[in-house]
């Protein structure tokens, strides 16, 4: 059955397999009270090279985005219980989940109309926020843009791993020095440089020991 054929949810769970929520302000009280942890959550940071699932295509995100994971080598939300096919969150589902309607997409495009929250509006360490703060200009989408299309290989490949080297050693250190969960770092920092590279049709093979390269991405 067609999405347009519809006239109420038969559970199909095209929805929360096609792509996880970003949260808005009405979700910030579940974080507080416990009912998402950041171990779930990752930031898209302002200036990340995203696929917007509603124009069809890469795009740079003009603002900060918080959302749900999904599942590893998935799209599927992290959330989404398969044999089920249901929720294991339903009553607390965040708001976008709740007012998605794949029969009547109206007020899903006037949600996305609204201001979204930030790590700067769940944070509430100082000390924190001016690490990720560093972390942010050290580690700058926009800078990373910028050397991920420079027309001569060499000198972005060499600033390039310098970066991606950098962002993974800091989110190691940090992540001893805080005593935070490595899957918090995600939502703390954004996602890896690694991860961030792919939409831009390239991948980074190697390690931290041996190095890393920077190769074109088999479609």
């Amino acid at each position: 059955m067609r999405p347009a054929e519809k006239t109420g949810c038969t559970r199909c769970g095209s929805c929360c397999t096609h792509q996880s929520p970003s949260l808005h302000f009405q979700d910030v009280k579940l974080i507080k009270r416990g009912l998402l942890q950041p171990s779930q959550l990752y930031t898209l940071r302002r200036g990340e090279r995203v696929f917007d699932n509603i124009e069809g295509k890469n795009k740079t995100l003009e603002k900060e985005l918080i959302k749900i994971k999904e599942k590893p080598k998935s799209s599927s939300c992290i959330f989404y219980d398969q044999i089920s096919s249901a929720c294991s969150i339903y009553s607390q589902r965040p708001l976008q989940c709740r007012v998605f309607q794949c029969w009547n997409t109206q007020p899903l495009l006037e949600l996305f109309k609204e201001q979204k929250p930030t790590r700067r509006d769940i944070i509430k360490d100082k000390d924190l926020l001016e690490i990720i703060n560093y972390h942010d200009q050290r580690v700058s989408p926009e800078r990373f843009h910028g050397l991920i299309t420079e027309e001569i290989p060499s000198k972005r490949d060499t600033e390039l791993l310098e970066m991606i080297n950098f962002d993974l050693y800091f989110r190691e250190f940090i992540s001893e020095k805080l005593g935070l969960q490595k899957e918090e770092l995600d939502f703390y920092f954004g996602r890896s440089l690694i991860q961030c590279i792919r939409p831009y049709g390239y991948v980074i093979r190697g390690s931290q020991k041996e190095g890393y390269v920077i190769e074109a991405s088999k479609r």
